[in-house]
Protein backbone atom coordinates (compact mmCIF):
# COMPACT_ATOMS: atom_id res chain seq x y z
CA UNK A 1 0.00 0.00 0.00
CA UNK A 2 1.32 3.37 -0.44
CA UNK A 3 2.04 5.64 2.28
CA UNK A 4 -1.30 8.33 1.03
CA UNK A 5 0.00 11.02 3.47
CA UNK A 6 3.82 11.25 2.25
CA UNK A 7 2.34 11.09 -1.14
CA UNK A 8 0.48 14.45 -0.42
CA UNK A 9 2.87 15.89 1.38
CA UNK A 10 5.14 15.57 -1.85
CA UNK A 11 2.43 16.87 -3.62
CA UNK A 12 2.39 19.97 -1.62
CA UNK A 13 5.42 20.59 -2.28
CA UNK A 14 5.36 20.14 -6.00
CA UNK A 15 2.14 23.00 -6.06
CA UNK A 16 4.42 25.35 -4.35
CA UNK A 17 7.41 24.33 -6.62
CA UNK A 18 4.97 25.06 -9.82
CA UNK A 19 3.01 28.13 -8.39
CA UNK A 20 0.00 25.68 -8.99
CA UNK A 21 -2.90 28.26 -9.81
CA UNK A 22 -1.03 31.07 -8.07
CA UNK A 23 -1.64 29.68 -4.70
CA UNK A 24 0.84 28.87 -2.22
CA UNK A 25 0.22 25.75 -0.39
CA UNK A 26 0.91 24.29 3.23
CA UNK A 27 0.55 20.74 3.81
CA UNK A 28 -0.85 19.12 7.27
CA UNK A 29 -2.30 15.70 8.43
CA UNK A 30 -4.48 15.94 11.21
CA UNK A 31 -5.90 12.39 9.96
CA UNK A 32 -9.33 13.53 11.99
CA UNK A 33 -11.91 15.66 11.31
CA UNK A 34 -11.66 16.85 14.89
CA UNK A 35 -8.01 17.40 14.60
CA UNK A 36 -8.32 20.28 12.27
CA UNK A 37 -9.16 22.98 14.45
CA UNK A 38 -5.51 22.35 16.28
CA UNK A 39 -3.68 22.48 12.85
CA UNK A 40 -0.79 25.60 12.53
CA UNK A 41 -2.05 27.58 9.67
CA UNK A 42 -0.70 29.40 7.48
CA UNK A 43 -3.03 32.34 6.79
CA UNK A 44 -2.04 33.91 3.23
CA UNK A 45 -1.50 29.71 2.24
CA UNK A 46 -4.59 26.87 0.81
CA UNK A 47 -4.11 24.83 4.21
CA UNK A 48 -4.41 21.29 2.35
CA UNK A 49 -5.24 19.06 5.22
CA UNK A 50 -5.43 15.07 4.47
CA UNK A 51 -8.17 13.45 7.03
CA UNK A 52 -10.20 10.10 6.90
CA UNK A 53 -7.97 7.48 5.82
CA UNK A 54 -9.33 4.46 4.89
CA UNK A 55 -8.49 1.07 2.83
CA UNK A 56 -10.70 -1.52 1.35
CA UNK A 57 -9.69 -5.12 -0.52
CA UNK A 58 -10.70 -6.06 -3.57
CA UNK A 59 -10.65 -9.92 -3.98
CA UNK A 60 -10.68 -12.13 -7.18
CA UNK A 61 -12.05 -15.74 -7.15
CA UNK A 62 -8.90 -17.65 -8.79
CA UNK A 63 -11.42 -20.33 -10.88
CA UNK A 64 -9.03 -23.13 -11.16
CA UNK A 65 -10.82 -25.26 -9.19
CA UNK A 66 -13.92 -25.80 -7.31
CA UNK A 67 -12.54 -24.29 -4.07
CA UNK A 68 -10.62 -21.76 -5.34
CA UNK A 69 -8.85 -19.40 -3.97
CA UNK A 70 -9.43 -15.30 -3.31
CA UNK A 71 -6.71 -13.55 -4.80
CA UNK A 72 -5.92 -9.74 -3.97
CA UNK A 73 -6.70 -7.71 -7.31
CA UNK A 74 -6.41 -4.41 -5.78
CA UNK A 75 -6.69 -2.02 -2.44
CA UNK A 76 -8.63 0.94 -2.65
CA UNK A 77 -7.55 4.16 -0.70
CA UNK A 78 -10.31 6.40 0.43
CA UNK A 79 -9.89 9.80 2.00
CA UNK A 80 -10.85 13.47 2.45
CA UNK A 81 -8.38 16.14 1.12
CA UNK A 82 -10.01 20.02 2.56
CA UNK A 83 -8.51 22.97 0.81
CA UNK A 84 -9.44 26.02 2.68
CA UNK A 85 -8.10 29.23 4.21
CA UNK A 86 -9.27 30.72 7.46
CA UNK A 87 -11.72 33.86 6.36
CA UNK A 88 -14.02 36.05 8.44
CA UNK A 89 -17.71 36.00 8.79
CA UNK A 90 -19.46 38.39 6.80
CA UNK A 91 -17.95 38.19 3.72
CA UNK A 92 -20.73 37.93 1.00
CA UNK A 93 -20.82 34.18 -0.73
CA UNK A 94 -21.54 36.06 -3.61
CA UNK A 95 -24.01 39.31 -3.78
CA UNK A 96 -25.88 38.57 -0.51
CA UNK A 97 -25.48 42.21 0.40
CA UNK A 98 -25.57 44.69 -2.40
CA UNK A 99 -22.75 47.33 -1.84
CA UNK A 100 -19.94 44.97 -1.57
CA UNK A 101 -18.19 44.04 -4.71
CA UNK A 102 -18.63 40.62 -6.67
CA UNK A 103 -14.32 40.58 -6.87
CA UNK A 104 -14.48 40.46 -3.20
CA UNK A 105 -16.88 37.92 -2.93
CA UNK A 106 -15.89 33.79 -1.80
CA UNK A 107 -17.24 32.81 -5.02
CA UNK A 108 -14.53 35.08 -6.90
CA UNK A 109 -11.54 35.02 -4.55
CA UNK A 110 -11.70 31.42 -2.98
CA UNK A 111 -14.49 29.31 -3.99
CA UNK A 112 -14.05 29.13 -7.95
CA UNK A 113 -10.31 29.35 -8.73
CA UNK A 114 -10.12 26.15 -6.30
CA UNK A 115 -13.00 24.55 -8.01
CA UNK A 116 -10.95 25.49 -11.02
CA UNK A 117 -7.77 24.40 -10.15
CA UNK A 118 -9.06 21.19 -8.39
CA UNK A 119 -12.67 20.58 -9.96
CA UNK A 120 -13.61 17.89 -12.47
CA UNK A 121 -11.10 16.91 -14.71
CA UNK A 122 -8.38 16.85 -12.51
CA UNK A 123 -6.04 13.70 -12.04
CA UNK A 124 -3.61 14.49 -8.94
CA UNK A 125 -2.99 10.94 -8.31
CA UNK A 126 -1.29 10.06 -12.03
CA UNK A 127 1.79 9.57 -10.64
CA UNK A 128 1.38 6.86 -7.58
CA UNK A 129 3.34 4.27 -8.32
CA UNK A 130 0.32 1.22 -9.37
CA UNK A 131 -1.95 2.94 -9.93
CA UNK A 132 -3.63 1.75 -12.48
CA UNK A 133 -7.66 1.28 -11.23
CA UNK A 134 -10.35 3.90 -10.84
CA UNK A 135 -10.54 7.22 -9.76
CA UNK A 136 -13.24 8.88 -7.94
CA UNK A 137 -12.80 12.35 -7.27
CA UNK A 138 -15.69 14.72 -5.89
CA UNK A 139 -14.96 18.36 -4.29
CA UNK A 140 -17.92 20.14 -2.20
CA UNK A 141 -17.78 23.77 -1.05
CA UNK A 142 -16.95 24.12 2.81
CA UNK A 143 -18.27 27.17 4.09
CA UNK A 144 -17.50 29.08 7.81
CA UNK A 145 -15.87 25.24 8.82
CA UNK A 146 -14.86 24.67 12.59
CA UNK A 147 -13.47 27.68 14.68
CA UNK A 148 -11.14 29.00 11.95
CA UNK A 149 -14.24 29.86 9.65
CA UNK A 150 -12.73 28.06 7.03
CA UNK A 151 -14.16 28.34 3.68
CA UNK A 152 -12.77 26.40 0.29
CA UNK A 153 -13.20 22.97 -1.00
CA UNK A 154 -13.30 19.37 0.49
CA UNK A 155 -12.51 16.75 -2.18
CA UNK A 156 -13.43 13.00 -0.98
CA UNK A 157 -11.07 10.85 -2.85
CA UNK A 158 -10.92 7.19 -3.89
CA UNK A 159 -7.94 5.63 -5.93
CA UNK A 160 -7.39 1.85 -6.64
CA UNK A 161 -4.02 0.39 -6.40
CA UNK A 162 -3.73 -3.11 -8.57
CA UNK A 163 -1.48 -5.86 -7.64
Amino acid sequence: MIDIVNFYKDKVQQWNDENKCGFCYSFGAPLFNSELNIQQLQDCCVNVFLTNIRTRSVYQQNSDNFFGRRILNSCIIAFDLYLILPSELGINNYNEISGHPIEESKWETIFKPLLDCFGCGINQCETIEGFMGYQKWEATLVHNYLDNVYNGIKISAEIEIKY
